[in-house]
């Protein structure tokens, strides 16, 4: 299983569908203004983190993320 971390600025509505469409494998967690504790925390477990671009995300963070392979931004 990949766990994948998707940080937007959409509506409740577009992050439950988002997080239904991962493909099978992905565990999605989706976030919308996580707070930088919660975003550190979904980060240290995260495999996979997709950003768009209104979604900024510290370089610190990155550094501190073990399990992180891939980094996705959208727009």
């Amino acid at each position: 299983m990949v766990d994948a971390l998707f940080l937007t600025e959409r509506g409740a509505r577009h992050r439950e569908i988002a997080r239904r469409s991962a493909p099978e494998g992905v565990s999605a967690t989706v976030l919308r203004d996580p707070s930088p504790d919660a975003l550190e925390d979904a980060l240290s477990r995260a495999q996979v983190l997709v950003s768009e671009r209104s979604v900024p995300v510290p370089a610190s963070l990155i550094a501190r993320a073990p399990r992180l392979r891939l980094v996705v931004r959208l727009g």
